[in-house]
Parts: C-alpha cells; structure tokens; sequence
C-alpha cells in the first residue's frame, strides 16, 4: 500500500477535511472507547490528516499516525507536537518493532482496500501492538432496517462513488459481506466493546489483541448507539 497517486486517492484527500467535520463527534467517541491512559502508546495507521491521532494525543497518549500519502502527513505535520509523530509508510509493512505501541487504530480505511491487503493490515496492526494491547477499527458496518439508516447508507454510497471505481467497487464488496464486525470476528478477534453511530452505518470497536488460540474465543460485546 505504497503511495499510489491515483484519482481515487486525489478524491479522498480532497474531501478529507469536510470528512473530518462530519466525523468528529464520532472520532471523539472513539478515544472515549479506547480508554486510552496517559503516556501509554497509539499508532493511528492511514491517519489522513491526524486528526484521530491528534485526539489520542490531547486525552496525554503518545500518539502516532502512520500514512501512505505524502500530501496526508504534509497536513497531518501541522499538528505534530512533542506527545504527536507523523510517519510515512505502508500499513503493510509497517516500519516499527514488534509490540512497540498499547493499541492501534484505524479509521475508515478496510473498506477500500481489497481483502488480501485487509488481511496484511490487520497482522501488521496485531504485530506491532503489545500482547492484551487492543485494536480500534472504526468504519462501515450494516445498517438497520429504519428509514433514517436507509438514508445514510445512500449518503455513505454517494461518498464513496465519489472516492473512485476501484475504491467503490471494494466498498460494495464489504458491504454486501456485513461491513467491519464481520470482518473483525471472521478473523477470529475477540470485540470487547462496539459502538453503532449513524444508525448502525458506522460501528467503532475495541478489540483485544490476543495471542494464539485464546484469539479465537468470541466474547459477548457490549453494544450501544450514539
């Protein structure tokens, strides 16, 4: 997932800014459900602009934000400070040491890649986190059946036409496949805690990163709607 300047992606950081005002009550929430201590460790991976990170780093996180696009850490940079590093790399292959962070995170980026580079994804982020650290996934789940949830799911489609054929065409992919909680438990991942926003079309998740076969035992998550 190395830099690759395609329309796609001049898209996406085109309307990055506008995404960061939609989302930020919800990247709020997210910190909130990490529980993330002062001084403990976060990498945010494909971080866009830092805003997410930003956020880990003023609950007193040491926060980083890893992300393949020159033009994101180029923005992202204006907000670094002594507890804030922006880096760039690929989510792929991730330029850190084994169990070097408490948690990582990642919003809004699985459902545009396709699933052998989701699979890389997720092992760098297992890798690169500490035993029991915990992994936040924040992105498109499955919708209700209630008109206000039908409507988003129609603003979210047009979003992500918008985005480009290769990234639409993965978004359709995950969301006929029943969008991140699908995906998180078909690997096998224990959700500790899920949030639902915007009518279920956005769930935010905390997930333990265990080690070996205890990975493979599900545990009934908590479930509510902001």
């Amino acid at each position: 997932m190395e830099e690759n300047i395609t329309e796609d992606y001049k898209t996406v950081a085109a309307i990055s800014p506008m995404v960061d005002l939609w989302m930020e009550p919800i990247r709020q929430k997210f910190a909130e459900l990490s529980r993330i201590s002062p001084r403990q460790s976060i990498i945010d991976i494909c971080c866009g602009t830092g805003r997410q990170a930003e956020i880990y780093s003023q609950r007193g996180a040491r926060a980083y934000g890893l992300d393949a696009s020159r033009h994101m850490i180029s923005e992202a940079n204006k907000k670094a400070k002594a507890t804030l590093t922006f880096i760039l790399g690929d989510a792929t292959a991730i330029q850190c040491p084994d169990s070097m962070f408490n948690y990582s995170s990642t919003s809004l980026a699985l459902h545009e890649v396709d699933n052998d580079v989701r699979d890389k994804f997720i092992s760098e982020m297992r890798r690169v986190t500490k035993p029991d650290g915990y992994l936040m996934f924040l992105d498109y789940g499955a919708p209700n059946s209630g008109m206000s949830s039908i409507l988003l799911s129609h603003f979210y489609t047009g979003v992500e036409m918008m985005c480009g054929r290769s990234h639409y065409r993965n978004y359709k992919i995950w969301a006929r496949n029943g969008g991140i909680e699908n995906y998180i438990r078909s690997k096998g991942l224990t959700i500790e805690e899920k949030l639902g926003a915007h009518s279920g079309n956005i769930l935010l998740l905390k997930v333990r990163n265990e080690k070996g076969d205890s990975a493979a035992t599900a545990l009934k998550a908590t479930f509510t709607h902001i």
